[in-house]
């Protein structure tokens, strides 16, 4: 499975967009999928919800 497929496949999952993009390329960038959830959890649905700025 390729970084896009296990990124919509945490999607699916019910992790937002910013989380499943970011758990999906973690391993790159020395990240645990724990670290990696936190980091991103801010910035789905745009920084702080606003709908704006998107994490992803």
């Amino acid at each position: 499975m390729n970084e896009v497929e296990r990124a919509v496949s945490h999607f699916a999952q019910g992790s937002n967009c910013a989380q499943a993009v970011l758990w999906a390329y973690a391993p790159h960038f020395g990240l645990t999928p724990e670290m990696a959830m936190r980091i991103a959890a801010p910035f789905g649905g745009g920084m702080a919800r606003l709908g704006e700025t998107c994490g992803a």
